[in-house]
């Protein structure tokens, strides 16, 4: 029998994700839901699969509308590694905070000159998160009955419920398909197989 886990003891009490749950290393999220917070200092609610809300700071936010733009709809369904930088500092003091690595959604490697101290500005790098391509994933489905196994197992893996932002985007897509599917397999049909569809046909007099 495996030893268990001890990392759920180390959980920080709190209705966000912070640095200290990245102690172990990074994490790889999709964005399922963006509102605003009543919090002048985190006025953004990034909901993220598997974990509580990311509320980024002002630096990793316009890291964020650089690349996926200013429109947190646009945001969702988008995914981003988060890990824990040791050398942000408050109040002059090294506690660490959440940065966020790679985004999806971009090609190539973005650079961007972010604020650090009040005199000073550094170069900030954002990778390419390569993730699967859902809609291309979608289009390629010719069985809907697969399909739909791939949506169900998919929205288990995430813990999506049936009012998810990203599954309710995906099950429309998925419905869409299936339109198509269907009508495909309608133009391929031969007489045959529409004959046998009917059933008994009574000999017309």
């Amino acid at each position: 029998m495996s030893e268990p886990s001890l990392q759920d003891t180390i959980i920080p009490k709190s209705d966000q994700l912070n640095a200290d749950d990245l102690i172990t290393g990074p994490i790889t999220v999709t964005v399922e839901a963006v509102k605003r917070s009543p919090s002048p200092e985190q006025p953004i609610d990034i909901y993220i699969t598997g974990h509580r809300p990311f509320r980024p700071c002002k630096s990793m936010r316009r890291v964020l509308i650089s690349v996926w733009g200013d429109k947190g709809s646009e945001w969702i369904g988008k995914s981003m590694t988060l890990y824990r930088d040791q050398t942000v500092k408050y109040g002059g003091v090294e506690v660490g905070g959440i940065r966020i690595s790679h985004v999806s959604g971009i090609d190539e490697e973005i650079k961007l000159a972010l604020t650090t101290t009040r005199a000073k500005r550094s170069l900030y790098k954002v990778l390419p998160l390569k993730t699967m391509d859902y809609e291309a994933h979608i289009s390629a489905f010719k069985d809907a009955k697969k399909m739909r196994e791939w949506l169900v197992a998919l929205a288990k893996e995430n813990n999506w419920t049936k009012t998810t932002p990203v599954y309710v985007s995906l099950r429309n897509a998925c419905a869409e398909q299936a339109k198509k599917i269907e009508a495909d397999n309608a133009k391929t049909q031969t007489a045959d197989e529409f004959d046998a569809g009917l059933g008994p046909v009574q000999e017309v007099e």
